[in-house]
């Protein structure tokens, strides 16, 4: 196996153990964990699937938050590069339209990989002014920001199912 950092790792199995059916006792704690884990991901999209149109019109999220005992988190002059949030919740809040009413809220819901759910509000989009460019160079940035795009979201949807989903990496496959 080749790591990262140049270095191979060679493994040698001496003893082959065969795969077993695991007595119920020894999975049932690994069971219930899971089953909770999920009902309370459901639980979370059917407040949120509740909450969102409420959210839309509604001026003091802050206060719709704590009235449901949950976490609002607002963050200002979001870019493109945020190191402070991730990079999927970029990639919606992005993708999301800009507010058309002023006062009125651009949301969206979306599950993260966690199982959490989130409701994302955007009030505002700043668009900067590119008209001082040229058009050749606007055509071709555009191009090279479509690409990197829909390389990012290839690459979040491509990590996202692979958390969500038991994948065997072999690396002399690649």
């Amino acid at each position: 196996i080749t790591l990262k950092d140049g270095t191979l790792v060679v493994l040698r199995v001496q003893q082959y153990v065969a795969a077993t059916i695991k007595p119920l006792t020894a999975v049932k704690q690994l069971i219930k964990q899971q089953l909770s884990t999920q009902q309370a991901s459901q639980q979370a999209k059917r407040l949120g699937d509740n909450l969102l149109p409420e959210i839309t019109t509604h001026t003091n999220t802050k206060a719709l938050a704590l009235k449901h005992k949950l976490h609002w988190v607002t963050k200002i002059d979001i870019g493109r590069q945020a190191k402070n949030v991730s990079p999927l919740m970029l990639q919606q809040i992005f993708s999301m339209p800009a507010p058309t009413i002023a006062g009125k809220l651009s949301t969206r819901a979306m599950m993260l990989p966690n199982g959490d759910y989130a409701l994302v509000a955007v009030t505002k989009v700043h668009v900067d002014n590119s008209q001082k460019l040229i058009s050749a160079q606007t055509q071709l940035l555009q191009q090279q920001l479509t690409s990197m795009f829909a390389s990012a979201a290839y690459d979040a949807y491509a990590n996202m199912q692979q958390q969500q989903t038991k994948v065997k990496v072999y690396a002399n496959n690649l």
